[in-house]
């Protein structure tokens, strides 16, 4: 897959319009430190730089004529699409690299404190231009924030389909739904797929919150079988077509 060419930072760029960036402090898993100035007041700040691959970029947010307005990527079809487009199946090369992106989108989410809670192909979408092969995690709607971001303890929460009682027939339905989710094992929901993916679904099924989650482990897992059924590792998605 090409990859945009990353920008240069420049220690005189002005952000938002009223931050200037000076000297670079500091380096994290997902952005860059640098101190700055707010250009009003002369204050000093620090500025985190994220590098959040595999989330669509906000352009702008407010509020014109009445309406919440919001500007994103501009996006591709979602997976739901291609995979009818595919005979409704993707190569086990095509689900190990789309894998390979989703765990890092879903490594930087988590890293921040937050919980998608309704990942679902429709719900993934591909890039377009040179982001073609990028897949994206979309509609945040349901997402929580799970971290206190002052005191860092966990904030308690539920999926949207937990704690349902049945009074219609859609709670009835998405109680049937919840009830059948606690009830399959991994070795039954991936009955066609190489033994890996049961392994896979177990070892997160079984990490509490306060364990950690070895994203950079279960992507060379990935890998691993991916190399062990093909040739080599290259990010070429052919789904598009």
């Amino acid at each position: 897959m090409k990859k945009n060419k990353e920008r240069i930072i420049d220690t005189d760029d002005v952000v938002g319009e009223k931050f200037k960036l000076g000297r670079k402090i500091g380096k994290g898993a997902f952005c860059e430190v640098y101190a700055g100035v707010i250009l009003e007041s002369g204050e000093e700040v620090a500025i985190k730089l994220f590098n959040a691959v595999g989330i669509p970029s906000l352009k702008w947010f407010g509020v014109e004529r009445g309406h919440n307005i919001m500007v994103i990527d501009l996006l591709g079809p979602n997976l739901q699409e291609l995979l009818h487009r595919c005979g409704g199946k993707f190569s086990l090369k095509t689900v190990l690299m789309l894998a390979d992106q989703l765990i890092e989108a879903v490594e930087f989410m988590h890293d921040k404190g937050v919980v998608h809670r309704d990942i679902k192909t429709e719900n993934l979408l591909m890039g377009v231009g040179s982001n073609v092969c990028q897949v994206y995690l979309t509609d945040f709607g349901l997402a929580n924030v799970v971290l206190d971001p002052e005191t860092d303890e966990h904030i308690e929460y539920s999926l949207p389909w937990q704690g349902l009682s049945a009074g219609s027939n859609e709670e009835e339905i998405n109680g049937d739904v919840m009830r059948k989710k606690f009830a399959i094992k991994p070795e039954e929901l991936c009955e066609s797929c190489p033994p890996e993916f049961a392994v896979w679904i177990t070892s997160c099924q079984c990490t509490h919150f306060e364990d950690m989650l070895y994203y950079t482990s279960i992507k060379a897992r990935c890998r691993r079988l991916f190399k062990s059924k093909a040739s080599s590792w290259e990010h070429q998605l052919k789904i598009h077509e």
